[in-house]
């Protein structure tokens, strides 16, 4: 999808500087993603932490899932 988005010169260096990428748009595409993640990340430790997660997994079970399985 192409949209047109302002970003500040200062911002989008560090972007590039913190995911590595020297084009833009892989580089906003990679940022959001990191966001996402991390967004789902704190999801997942506000549930557990407020006992709304049900962790009956075993240790073996969660070390065949993938990290992205949080979701």
């Amino acid at each position: 999808m192409r949209i047109t988005v302002e970003v500040d010169d200062k911002t989008l260096k560090e972007v590039h500087r913190e995911t590595g990428l020297a084009k833009k748009s892989p580089a906003v595409n990679r940022a959001l993603e990191l966001f996402l993640r991390e967004a789902r990340k704190r999801r997942l430790i506000e549930r557990a932490l407020g006992g709304k997660t049900d962790f009956r997994l075993t240790n073996e079970d969660l070390e065949k899932r993938s990290a992205y399985d949080a979701d």
